[in-house]
């Protein structure tokens, strides 16, 4: 049976631990995004295999932002500038960097 590394369950308990020295919202995201690029770092230490997993999360965010904005919202309304196979075009495209992402050898 695998398990979690001893280092790997310190770190996450570090980062924990300093996570929670202030109750700040913005303290708290700048420790976790630090921890999850120190964590990226130690996987790999050549950022060029990060660019699939960079581009599915920046297309995911903005399919994000465009829904917020009821610009891409399946069930538009006749404001809308963008048509309805938008929809489509962004998850169609977002599974495809999703499939790429899964397809980098380890």
């Amino acid at each position: 049976m695998d398990s979690a590394s001893f280092q790997f369950v310190l770190f996450g308990l570090v980062v924990a631990l300093v996570s929670n020295f202030c109750r700040s919202r913005v303290w708290r995201s700048i420790v976790l995004m630090g921890a999850s690029v120190v964590f990226l770092g130690l996987l790999a230490h050549n950022p060029i295999v990060f660019l699939p997993l960079a581009g599915f999360l920046l297309l995911g965010y903005a399919g994000l932002v465009l829904l917020k904005r009821e610009c891409l919202s399946p069930c538009r309304s006749r404001s809308s500038s963008l048509p309805p196979s938008s929809w489509s075009s962004t998850t169609i495209s977002n599974s495809a960097i999703l499939i790429q992402v899964k397809m980098i050898p380890e």
